[in-house]
């Protein structure tokens, strides 16, 4: 898992990427368009992303905007503040 964190947060459009609560999985965050009106198809370009570049499947609970989402406490979390934004279609 602490692999797949490091892999994922060397990605130029992820600004954080740490170990899942259950400690099983890896949650980021990516930097996308900040237009809530394309939030679908921002996210399915960003679960495109995601499975093309790192063979990974997002959650599809995580494409409801309102979702709360937890962040556990990762002394290895990766932080990359000059991530860019994924280009949207």
């Amino acid at each position: 898992v602490t692999h797949l964190r490091d892999r994922i947060g060397e990605d130029r459009h992820i600004l954080a990427a740490w170990i899942s609560p259950s400690g099983t999985g890896v949650k980021g965050i990516m930097r996308i368009p900040a237009d809530v009106a394309r939030h679908k198809a921002t996210f399915e370009a960003a679960a495109d992303y995601m499975r093309e570049t790192y063979s990974v499947a997002i959650d599809p609970a995580c494409s409801n905007v309102n979702r709360l989402c937890y962040v556990s406490h990762d002394a290895g979390i990766v932080l990359n503040e000059q991530a860019v934004p994924l280009e949207v279609k």
